[in-house]
């Protein structure tokens, strides 16, 4: 499983949000399951092993890009740039022994 994606997706309020997983490994057409979500969604997040699995994603990433409203890419940009920093000041914090605040 997406174990990066299903941390991310466990934060958010399922009362609000609706996280969609989907394992490119257990679904046999993982991109028509992206296309078929992909006019609800508000940010899609890929994740990939090195290897041969980078080709899928690739091909999926960029089907989904060109399918996805300008407002899905923007606010994806946002949701990744924030998830980062956000984890980027755990990493911080955890290094020098105190908690970000």
């Amino acid at each position: 499983m997406p174990l990066a994606l299903l941390a991310i997706g466990s934060e958010l309020d399922p009362d609000v949000y609706e996280v969609v997983t989907i394992d490119a490994r257990l679904d046999p057409d993982a991109e028509r399951t992206v296309l078929s979500h992909i006019g609800d969604a508000l940010c899609i997040g890929i994740t990939v092993l090195t290897g041969a699995p980078i080709s899928d994603a690739l091909r999926i990433s960029r089907a989904a890009k060109t399918r996805a409203s300008d407002d899905t890419r923007r606010l994806g940009r946002l949701a990744s740039i924030h998830v980062r920093a956000r984890m980027s000041a755990r990493e911080i914090g955890g290094r020098h022994g105190s908690r970000p605040g």
